[in-house]
């Protein structure tokens, strides 16, 4: 593919520029807000590039990071402040948004032209109600807009920890719940983290030393379904809490998922794991290929865990949106 022709989007994006290099991005880190390159950020960077262009045919050139606001929906912001009229925004376009620019620079162009002469309730009519700044003005009885199932679960568990606790990540991915598990418990405590892919381990150990955190974890590239054969037999019963997130690795490759067969051998064993009124937490993804038959499943199991030894809780998007993400809860009693 010509690159000088077309802008790639495939969960991240590579841009072509004028001087015949490209920009690529782009990488979050929510628990990081220096303007400090992340070490496990880049390397997920460049497992992309080397997916979509090639191993050996790049190198990076230049490495930025930054704080980067964001707005509700992902929409621009264009039009008049909502209480300084005089006042103009034009903005929050970024890489998705910057094809919409032609466009609402025009629509703002014709609602200059004509504003001296109609009143301003007609005038904001004729820009998006979506991207007018107003939008932004709280109502009393506004419902949540997003809504981010993993942090509802790092919520919970956090919850529940204490410093010196055993925890497990048992799909460590990119090393975000391994981060913030080892952080929890502390150095007199532990967190051993599970993912079959050499690539996320690469990125979460990274992640731990950036943190000073990597003497508190152990990192295992086994099956989260080799948990009772790989856990020590004395931490056994011990456990404080589990996390799962189901799916597949964010930037890596999405035909390589969460197996139902696996997933539920590993749920059983993390049951015989968890020390009385420990936690296991499981993020369901429903809307990715193969992820239906995993998600029934483990629905199915979970609702025939006998109550005298679980309490269950089932944590639904708070719009009932079919097609989000969402947590589910076990403790034993």
């Amino acid at each position: 593919m010509p690159l000088d022709q077309h802008i790639l989007l495939k969960g991240k994006f590579i841009i072509p520029r004028h001087d015949g290099t490209v920009q690529v991005g782009a990488t979050y880190n929510w628990n990081d807000p220096t303007d400090i390159p992340d070490a496990a950020g880049i390397q997920e960077l460049a497992a992309f590039l080397d997916q979509e262009l090639g191993s050996g045919t790049w190198e990076f050139e230049q490495i930025r990071a930054g704080v980067r606001p964001a707005t509700a929906g992902a929409y621009p912001v264009v039009g008049p402040h909502p209480k300084h009229p005089q006042l103009i925004a034009f903005n929050g376009f970024g890489s998705k948004g910057s094809l919409q620019i032609p466009y609402f620079a025009e629509a703002l162009i014709a609602f200059l032209e004509v504003a001296t002469a109609v009143p301003a309730d007609k005038e904001q009519a004729s820009l998006h109600t979506e991207v007018l700044p107003s939008r932004f003005i709280k109502k009393a009885a506004s419902k949540p807009k997003r809504w981010i199932a993993t942090n509802v679960v790092k919520s919970e568990i956090l919850g529940a920890l204490s410093k010196g606790d055993l925890a497990i990540d048992a799909t460590a991915g990119n090393g975000h719940d391994t981060q913030w598990l080892a952080e929890a418990v502390g150095p007199a405590g532990h967190v051993f983290a599970y993912d079959i892919q050499e690539q996320a381990l690469a990125i979460t150990r990274e992640r731990l030393e950036k943190h000073q955190l990597l003497s508190q974890a152990t990192l295992l590239q086994n099956g989260h379904e080799t948990l009772l054969e790989t856990i020590p037999q004395q931490h056994h019963g011990q456990i404080t809490a589990i996390v799962f997130n189901l799916g597949f690795l964010p930037g890596g490759v999405p035909t390589l998922i969460t197996k139902s067969d696996t997933t539920i051998r590993a749920l059983k064993a993390s049951l015989t794991l968890l020390k009385p009124g420990g936690t296991l937490a499981v993020t369901l993804y429903p809307t990715h290929t193969g992820a239906q038959e995993e998600v029934d499943l483990v629905l199915s199991w979970f609702h025939n865990l006998p109550e005298n030894q679980f309490e269950t809780h089932i944590e639904p998007h708070p719009q009932n949106n079919l097609s989000s993400p969402y947590p589910i809860f076990i403790k034993r009693r």
